[in-house]
């Protein structure tokens, strides 16, 4: 799944799609505000709203990095990152809006 750590079934080195599509989109859930602070009033960040959000974005992609690397079961590790994801998304969603 994210990263069994297999090197038989891959070249060494390279990083699997799972893998990369999660840094991507990490990538552009910083790049969005960004780009749309000089277009609307709406989108107000400062530097350290721009900090947190990386940090919270790093930290899950670092903790799925380690489960992906020390859960052998594809279950387990799909189990894993849907919990690490959805802890990812209800943090986002309180500090953005305060919903819980």
């Amino acid at each position: 799944m994210y990263g069994t750590g297999h090197s038989a079934t891959r070249p060494t080195g390279s990083i699997p799609r799972v893998r990369r599509a999660y840094w991507a989109v990490a990538a552009f859930a910083l790049g969005l505000p960004l780009a749309a602070m000089p277009f609307t009033n709406e989108v107000n960040w400062g530097f350290s709203d721009f900090l947190h959000a990386a940090l919270l974005l790093g930290g899950t992609g670092v903790a799925l990095e380690i489960a992906g690397r020390t859960i052998r079961s594809q279950g387990a590790a799909t189990l894993t990152a849907l919990l690490l994801v959805a802890v990812l998304l209800a943090v986002w969603a309180h500090l953005a809006v305060g919903v819980f």
